[in-house]
């Protein structure tokens, strides 16, 4: 299964490639959420490799109308384009991400970055690499020396957006510095490489989270909602750390 979805991402990942730079229109699903032709079309092809190999399994796909096979204990979990938003404006910032899920439990995680070709994929027990190379999270224990990725969410307004906007001017102060984030999938694999300590968002969806997740544990790392819960493919909240300043970072977060 592993290799399969390696080779399925890398094969996925030269349609936003081709589409890349060259795209001038494209709609939109929601507020600041736009949809591409490449977005489809890669959605499409992952749905259907999945289907002809593994016909008995659920499938929930970002740009599918609905879940495939519901009910099924294995469950592919699959993000075609994670940020489009950067994608459709010819930002080099996206990634094809692919899971697999037994019965709600990680058993595998792919995220593949075209441009850069960069394969980054864990499964449960196994560890975590990068093109072939074992990766491990950074060993970065203080706060003011660690280096954050936090996702500001498209719906600004209300609480939740005061919230983070708040969080966000408390450790803008506190740590070595923070970047925007619009691509889930790569922060997650950035901070199972070390090359982020922190990586904290609060509203997104499954395929965001789904092979990220895995990537990092297995790098060392440590994933958790922002009250510090176990992270579970339900939650739209999540921190994930390189472990040594998981409880430092989230001690002080509005939550």
């Amino acid at each position: 299964m592993l290799n399969f979805a390696k080779n399925l991402a890398k094969q996925a990942g030269q349609i936003p490639k081709k589409y890349w730079n060259k795209i001038k229109t494209y709609t939109y699903k929601g507020a600041r959420d736009p949809l591409t032709i490449a977005d489809v079309k890669t959605n499409t092809f992952i749905v259907k490799q999945i289907r002809k190999k593994y016909p008995e399994h659920s499938i929930l796909a970002e740009e599918s109308s609905r879940t495939i096979n519901p009910g099924a204990p294995y469950q592919w979990i699959i993000d075609p384009i994670d940020g489009t938003e950067a994608y459709s404006h010819g930002l080099p910032y996206f990634g094809v991400s692919i899971a697999l899920y037994k019965e709600n439990k990680p058993v595998l995680g792919v995220i593949y970055d075209p441009l850069i070709d960069e394969l980054f994929w864990a499964q449960t027990g196994q560890g975590a690499y990068l093109n072939g190379q074992k990766i491990n999270v950074s060993k970065t224990s203080k706060l003011d020396k660690a280096v954050m990725f936090m996702g500001f969410p498209r719906q600004r307004k209300g609480k939740q957006g005061r919230k983070i906007m708040k969080n966000f001017r408390y450790y803008y102060a506190r740590l070595e510095n923070i970047f925007s984030n619009t691509c889930a999938v790569l922060a997650l694999s950035y901070v199972a490489a070390g090359r982020l300590d922190i990586y904290c968002e609060y509203i997104l969806n499954p395929w965001d989270f789904a092979a990220g997740v895995i990537i990092v544990e297995e790098a060392g790392g440590q994933v958790t909602t922002p009250a510090g819960n176990p992270w579970t493919i339900k939650d739209k909240r999540i921190v994930a750390t390189n472990g040594k300043i998981h409880q430092k970072f989230i001690k002080q977060l509005i939550k």
